[in-house]
């Protein structure tokens, strides 16, 4: 077992408990920044009968893939990138297990599809302006939302930018969302991990 798999069953724990404050559920899951894929290889090996949908941009996006069609055969896996619209995004999810699409594809999902939206280790290392309209989407798509951050973190290659998962506004995280845990992770223990219920 490695540290990976380790993490990843602490993250699991707490993403299971924003889960279980969300009645209608879909059992649809959408994960963007899966680096090689570590959680969502976690989710899948837990949850049973589920969609799942990766956003994320190369090469990651391709490593990621590469691994979870290894270690789930049986399962059908593929690129959604040629879907231009709501209904072309929808028959790959329908017709398949798990998708990865490109992030501005996002926006073709309909309202509140989603069960969950996670985001672990991405947001801190974006521009405003991508985290804002990430969050947007998120909220748009999903019913809840995870994400991980460092507690401090400044931007790669900026004098100018800083984030603070203390500071709402860093984050665009809104008043009326329903706040379900903020703590610190045990490892790495400079991160934190965020769960909020989209209140509506």
């Amino acid at each position: 077992v490695s540290q990976d798999d380790l993490n990843s069953l602490f993250e699991f724990e707490k993403i299971d408990l924003l889960l279980s404050t969300i009645k209608d559920k879909k059992n649809n899951f959408l994960e963007i920044g899966s680096g090689s894929g570590r959680t969502t290889q976690t989710i899948l090996a837990i949850k049973e009968n589920i969609k799942y949908v990766v956003a994320d941009i190369p090469p990651a996006i391709n490593f990621s893939y590469n691994n979870i069609k290894r270690l789930f055969p049986n399962k059908k896996v593929k690129f959604a990138f040629n879907a231009k619209n709501q209904d072309e995004i929808l028959k790959e999810i329908e017709n398949n297990d798990i998708i990865y699409i490109f992030p501005h594809q996002i926006e073709f999902l309909p309202k509140k599809f989603f069960d969950i939206s996670i985001a672990i280790a991405f947001l801190q290392a974006m521009e405003p302006n991508i985290v804002a309209k990430s969050v947007t989407n998120f909220e748009e798509v999903s019913q809840s939302f995870y994400f991980k951050v460092w507690e401090n973190a400044g931007l790669p290659n900026s004098f100018h930018k800083s984030y603070s998962v203390h500071n709402k506004k860093d984050y665009f995280i809104k008043n009326e969302w329903k706040e379900i845990f903020k703590e610190k992770c045990i490892f790495p223990s400079n991160y934190y991990q965020l769960g909020y219920r989209f209140d509506s």
